[in-house]
């Protein structure tokens, strides 16, 4: 290739290319680099490199390749940011190779490649990956970067702020009654109005669903119930426009305040200022709470929040355990088919075993009593499984009303059981009266459903909620288990007898078995086989066992 093809390439290769001596000037410059620069040829010679850079990059430049031109011959990259003739900006990509010439001289060579759509479309992608696609909020792992900071932030500062929860009360109605287009706009809304009413340098995000964060920054306790008070009132005044309908939008507010030398981290603010968020929805909704250690609501907040952990835990660990008690036939009728009830326990701190009571009620709330079912069907199937002969005996397995219109727990079960059913497991799935009736629809399906396969049912606890009888015909269920208030005291209390005698005389006119539970001494099981109950169980039949050390 002669000389003169190659300054030819030289010229036109599409990289702007520049030759600087070791004072940094420009010796030589490629027409492509001319025109990305905006200079001419003569303009640019003896131009001093770092100038064509913005002012805030030229010393680091400088310094920069000052340093390398003692280490030469090497290669060097770095981005930075030229300002052309008309003051344009653009990034670019430079690669710069030191030479070291026969006679001593050093010159320098950079290659220049124009990188400003990438780095736009980095920055875009970093945009977006700090905020919420529909609102344009903060995310939430945005609004929890700038948390952090704060914290660390306030452990050595003076000033306090505060952390709000802020959470839509009546979304999920106009969201399910005027469908998801609705919601997003009326979220949309709700997003611009939080906007007007908060000051720029406070952090607003949405953290999912309707719920949105607010940090205030440097706010007095007064300060932040003045914003809280301002945003409620901003909440009254507006209304959502939808296809011609009008509808009224409040919010529940809670807050904690972030105090110079707190050492929480922003898990522990974001469940405090939940907390606040849970009880001002609790006392009425449409107000601001603060939260507040010695709030009793807030408290049972709190005990519910320490075993969400502990459930996933336990789940995770296999720290839940099966036991079981015997449910003894003791009428004509029963045909003297036994069964066991199966009860599930916790393994609690140094072996303590922690009774369903202490666990259920947080289970229901975080919406985990599904996954605990599912885990003891699974454990009924396993245990049926291990007997060294078929087990004659019914399992009575109790369900949560969450569970009933759960599609996974149905559609698993669905697959599973069939299967053992046909092998001769025998289940009674036990519901609550209170749970059959407030979830009526979800558990005619369920019982209907699971019928099919060769279930039964049980309906617990009847007569707790002193419903109509009437519900027993409309509820496909086998067997009537009898509130324990009313066993208790059956050889003392005319009324409790009564109320028993009822509840078995209705079941066995609409052909339904009963079972009598809480049963803990001679004269209640004499007087109940004397009444015609058909199953009894409690204390003194039998006390409950682990279910695997089972061997009746």
């Amino acid at each position: 290739m002669d000389n003169q093809h190659f300054l030819s390439l030289y010229q036109q290769i599409p990289v702007s290319i520049l030759i600087l001596d070791e004072e940094l000037n420009i010796q030589d410059t490629n027409a492509f680099a001319c025109e990305q620069l905006g200079y001419r040829h003569s303009e640019l010679l003896g131009t001093p490199y770092p100038g064509l850079c913005i002012p805030e990059e030229r010393e680091y430049l400088r310094q920069t390749l000052t340093q390398y031109l003692n280490q030469a011959p090497c290669l060097k990259r770095w981005d930075c940011s030229h300002v052309r003739k008309d003051g344009s900006r653009y990034w670019a990509r430079e690669t710069a190779r030191f030479i070291k010439h026969p006679a001593g001289e050093v010159s320098i060579l950079v290659a220049s490649e124009d990188i400003t759509e990438t780095r736009y479309l980095i920055s875009e992608l970093e945009k977006k990956s700090h905020l919420d696609e529909l609102t344009g909020l903060y995310n939430r792992r945005r609004f929890n970067r700038h948390l952090d900071e704060i914290l660390l932030s306030s452990h050595t500062g003076e000033e306090s702020h505060a952390l709000f929860i802020i959470d839509l009360d009546q979304f999920k109605a106009i969201n399910d009654s005027c469908g998801h287009l609705c919601g997003d706009q009326l979220l949309i809304q709700v997003a611009d109005l939080l906007r007007r009413h908060t000051r720029k340098q406070d952090i607003l995000a949405r953290l999912g669903g309707d719920e949105f964060g607010l940090i205030l920054h440097s706010c007095t306790p007064e300060e932040a119930r003045h914003v809280g008070q301002k945003l409620l009132q901003a909440f009254g005044r507006y209304r959502f426009a939808w296809e011609g309908g009008y509808f009224s939008v409040s919010a529940s507010l809670g807050y904690t305040l972030i105090e110079p030398g707190t050492r929480m981290d922003a898990s522990d603010l974001l469940r405090q200022a939940d907390a606040a968020c849970y009880l001002a929805k609790e006392r009425g909704r449409n107000r601001i709470e603060i939260y507040d250690t010695h709030s009793n609501l807030i408290k049972r907040r709190d005990s519910l929040q320490s075993w969400y952990n502990r459930i996933h835990q336990a789940l995770d660990q296999s720290l839940f355990l099966l036991f079981s008690q015997e449910v003894i036939p003791v009428s004509k009728r029963a045909n003297g088919e036994n069964a066991h009830e199966v009860l599930i326990r916790m393994k609690g701190p140094e072996g303590k075993i922690l009774q369903p009571g202490a666990f259920l009620p947080a289970a229901d709330y975080y919406h985990l009593s599904p996954k605990i079912d599912l885990w003891v069907m699974e454990e009924v199937i396993r245990h049926f499984l291990s007997r060294p002969e078929p087990d004659v005996r019914t399992y009575f397995i109790n369900l949560s009303g969450l569970t009933l219109s759960d599609s996974d727990y149905i559609r698993i079960a669905a697959r599973r059981l069939p299967q053992y059913i046909e092998q001769g497991l025998k289940l009674c799935f036990e519901i609550t009266e209170s749970i059959a009736i407030h979830h009526l629809d979800s558990a005619r399906y369920f019982i209907d459903k699971f019928r099919e396969f060769g279930c039964r049912f049980a309906l617990d606890d009847f007569g707790s909620g002193f419903s109509s009888f009437g519900y027993l015909k409309t509820l496909p269920v086998d067997i009537i288990k009898i509130d324990g208030e009313f066993i208790r005291d059956i050889t003392k209390d005319p009324a409790d007898h009564a109320m028993v005698t009822a509840i078995h005389e209705v079941s066995k006119a609409l052909d339904k078995l009963t079972v009598a539970e809480y049963v803990e001494n001679e004269a209640t099981f004499d007087t109940l086989k004397e009444m015609g109950i058909d199953y009894v169980q409690g204390d003194y039949i039998d006390k409950p066992h682990p279910l695997f050390g089972d061997t009746k």
